[in-house]
């Protein structure tokens, strides 16, 4: 009777272990159905006519982290615009060429007005993803200037909280022939601030020629090529895969119908 009863119970524990085991393996399977269903054309993103159809690095919205890199999140301003960070600035995208890798940002800051009282400057280091492109160049802005600066370069004038103060801007090069010119005591060519604002060349150089106004300078905005893994998403959507991250946002992954991977769908490996 008690071995009856012992019996009994294994042959009941055995189904259920099964059930419980073919329940997590579809659980994981449809998991990884529904990241490739979210990664597909259905899910691209799109903000105003800036952005139009976005696939990886790409993400934001109603397209998740895992179709994208973590540091390409874009937030969509107004149904209008999007929005992007390098570092702890904001930039407002302008346009984005998914084949050639290249983005063209303005700095969020200055877009409405360079007479800011909050300036700083922003550089890219050679081991973030983004770079210039060679077509930009530094434009330096300096602020709260005497007056004998101001007259050797093109100028302005900030009210900034009821206070006025002139500036000018220039790039590199004429600010050395410009200064090397100057017949006055050092101490009489100060700026209290100058920061340094990457622009196109050809905008530098209508600027420079006064062709061009500085607010419209600073809108026309800069490119810089971003890098995110290409070759490896290049594998990954040539073996039928879509190109994505891991949980943790670091590890590049290859969304498969089947499952997620390192490399590409052809790989045995899971991720």
């Amino acid at each position: 009777m008690i071995i009856s009863k012992f019996m009994n119970s294994k042959l009941f524990i055995l189904p259920t272990i099964l059930i419980i085991f073919i329940t997590s393996i579809q659980t994981c399977h449809g998991q990884f159905e529904e990241q490739y269903y979210n990664c597909t054309s259905n899910y691209l993103y799109t903000c105003g006519q800036v952005a139009q159809n976005l696939t990886y690095p790409f993400w934001g919205g109603s397209r998740p982290q895992y179709c994208g890199h973590p540091a390409f999140e874009l937030k969509c301003q107004d149904h209008d615009y999007p929005t992007f960070n390098i570092g702890n600035h904001e930039f407002r995208v302008l346009g984005i060429n998914l084949s050639s890798y290249r983005i063209s940002i303005a700095r969020l800051d200055l877009w409405e007005n360079y007479c800011t009282p909050d300036l700083s400057n922003i550089t890219l280091s050679p081991s973030d993803l983004f770079r210039y492109n060679d077509m930009v160049r530094g434009l330096f802005i300096f602020y709260n200037c005497t007056p004998e600066m101001t007259r050797a370069f093109p100028n302005f004038t900030c009210n900034v909280d009821g206070r006025e103060s002139d500036g000018f801007y220039t790039d590199l090069l004429l600010l050395g022939q410009e200064v090397e010119g100057l017949d006055w005591p050092a101490n009489a060519m100060s700026c209290s601030q100058m920061i340094a604002v990457p622009v196109m060349r050809v905008a530098l150089n209508e600027l420079l020629n006064k062709t061009l106004a500085l607010q419209d300078a600073l809108k026309w905005g800069f490119e810089v090529q971003y890098d995110a893994k290409t070759a490896d998403c290049l594998r990954c959507e040539g073996s039928g895969g879509i190109c994505g991250s891991d949980s943790t946002g670091i590890e590049f992954i290859c969304h498969c119908r089947d499952g997620t991977r390192r490399g590409t769908c052809q790989n045995s490996g899971h991720g």
